[in-house]
């Protein structure tokens, strides 16, 4: 585990695989019966698979949410029920902010901080569920294991809830730069009573790169942030 100072320019990456499966799930589910926000960095790149970034999900897949990224763009994935798709290709290889904000029965979708698009929430009796998190790997119900993984990074995971992230509670709170050499939990800074567990991701999973101006650099490898 590396310290968690934000003037530091070093920290881990971890580089879940589709192949392989790789998510991580928190460990408690989440009751969220009103409004919530989530937002995380994300770097991947274009290729034909949906790649499922956060995912909510109960025992029943009618009533899952998902954020991802399909063809290159972020859109809400619910089973029908959030029609419309954004514009932006977050999929370049870029390190980009992504956000799924619940308002009522409506769904805001952002990137970089501003809204992308907007999508009313067809059946909202399907709302307001308690709901297993995962990163890495959508799912649409809670025994499927890898629904959606994808080849890339991700960092600096948060969910808000009963509200916005002006108005919300912060209850999760990853760095997601865990050192995987130590074991497979994840930190959960907001709440530690509530870590994330790291499932099909290893030590080999995982890569140091330190930050110069706007880009992180590991060795050849050059990621840059695409959010101020």
């Amino acid at each position: 585990m590396i310290a968690r100072d934000s003037s530091l320019v070093s920290r881990l990456f971890h580089e879940p695989s589709a192949a392989a499966g790789s998510y991580i799930e928190y460990d408690l589910p989440v009751e969220s019966t009103g409004d919530f926000e989530l937002e995380i960095d994300v770097s991947t790149i274009v290729d034909n698979a949906v790649k499922g970034i956060v995912g909510l999900a109960t025992a029943n897949i009618p009533e899952h949410l998902m954020l991802c990224i399909n063809s290159g763009q972020p859109k809400l994935y619910s089973d029908g029920q959030t029609p419309g798709q954004g514009t932006t290709n977050v999929a370049d290889g870029k390190l980009w902010r992504l956000g799924l904000q619940r308002s009522g029965n409506n769904f805001i979708i952002k990137v970089n901080g501003s809204t992308e698009y907007t999508v009313a929430y067809a059946d909202p009796s399907r709302l307001g569920k308690t709901y297993t998190i995962r990163v890495y790997g959508g799912q649409r119900n809670t025994s499927e294991a890898n629904y959606y993984s994808w080849d890339g990074r991700a960092a600096n995971f948060k969910y808000w809830n009963n509200g916005d992230k002006n108005t919300g509670q912060l209850i999760i709170d990853s760095p997601l730069d865990d050192d995987l050499n130590v074991g497979s939990a994840i930190a959960n800074l907001a709440n530690p009573s509530n870590p994330g567990t790291a499932y099909n991701l290893t030590s080999n999973d995982q890569a140091q790169w330190t930050k110069q101006g706007s880009t992180w650099v590991n060795g050849e490898d050059t990621m840059e942030i695409a959010y101020a």
